[in-house]
């Protein structure tokens, strides 16, 4: 009997956010992994759909300022969809998952770069110093993020894993997988 794991891909199948042991593996659809995905590759680099960990939807959903409880193979709605500022009044909202605000920590650092990053192009200025933030589908910190100009191995909580750093430049062949 086979016991790896099973990995979401996208259309073309490239591994994509979302994976599970392959015996508890039967219900994995991947369906958010895949959306985000399909919403990135449009060019829409601001999305906060949250996936768990097998790529499914978690209950909770908001993006662009609508939240719903959501099916957690399709993402269809369960219940009318609120304002964000609303979403402690839906039946699937828990602030000990949640907390007070639904983006996570990775996610508010990449939503606030893009602010700074669109008001700072609209005066005709750009700011190269502040850091580049990856974020996994789950809201939380990729396997590595750039800062001045260097890339790091890092955990999910954001900070540097190791000693191992390289220019971003250079970073096409960077694995931080060992590190996890």
């Amino acid at each position: 009997m086979f016991t790896g794991r099973c990995f979401c891909s996208d259309e073309n199948g490239r591994r994509i956010f979302g994976q599970m042991w392959r015996n508890d593996a039967s219900e994995m659809t991947c369906a958010c992994s895949r959306k985000r995905a399909e919403l990135e590759k449009s060019g829409r680099m601001t999305v906060s759909l949250h996936c768990t960990a097998n790529g499914d939807y978690e209950r909770l959903q908001c993006d662009d300022g609508i939240c719903w409880c959501a099916d957690p193979k399709t993402g269809q709605p369960t219940v009318t969809p609120v304002m964000e500022e609303d979403m402690k009044h839906l039946p699937c909202y828990s602030p000990l998952v949640t907390g007070e605000q639904y983006l996570r920590r990775c996610e508010s650092l990449v939503h606030s770069l893009a602010l700074i990053h669109k008001e700072q192009s609209e005066h005709g200025t750009n700011f190269l110093g502040h850091p580049t933030a990856f974020c996994d589908y789950d809201g939380s910190y990729g396997p590595y993020q750039i800062q001045n100009g260097i890339a790091y191995c890092t955990g999910r909580d954001g900070k540097i894993l190791g000693s191992w750093q390289v220019m971003a430049s250079e970073m096409s062949g960077m694995n931080c997988s060992e590190y996890i």
